[in-house]
């Protein structure tokens, strides 16, 4: 298959999983949410390897999954793309900041009520 066919690659959610390293639940969930766009052929539901892509789920230069191998985990798609490393880093960067502030918080408010919990 040529490249210029590759892109244009229909994955169903299975393949699309494996090649992003995100479970087939995780797929049908972000269909769900709208954040992955996917069109129904034949009654079957599919991801454009080019859609996986342009959400970052994919390298730049990746051709859709590799061939599975019988008895043999599938291929994790490393992205040594610099621009998405430092996306990556600095987003658990800010998560690890925001996880931080939540504690500060929570054990303000447990301070100040003495440990009591209002659940209402």
């Amino acid at each position: 298959m040529e490249s210029s066919d590759r892109s244009n690659e229909m994955l169903s959610i299975r393949l699309a999983a494996s090649a992003t390293g995100l479970s087939p639940k995780a797929v049908r969930r972000r269909i769900e949410r709208g954040t992955l766009d996917s069109v129904v052929v034949n009654g079957r539901r599919r991801i454009a390897a080019e859609e996986l892509r342009r959400r970052g789920l994919l390298a730049p230069g990746a051709d859709g999954p590799a061939p599975r191998v019988p008895g043999r985990a599938a291929p994790a798609y490393a992205v040594d793309d610099e621009p998405t490393t430092d996306r990556l880093a600095a987003r658990v960067q800010a998560l690890e900041r925001r996880v931080e502030r939540l504690e500060r918080e929570l054990r303000r408010q447990r301070e100040a009520t003495g440990g009591r919990v209002d659940r209402s």
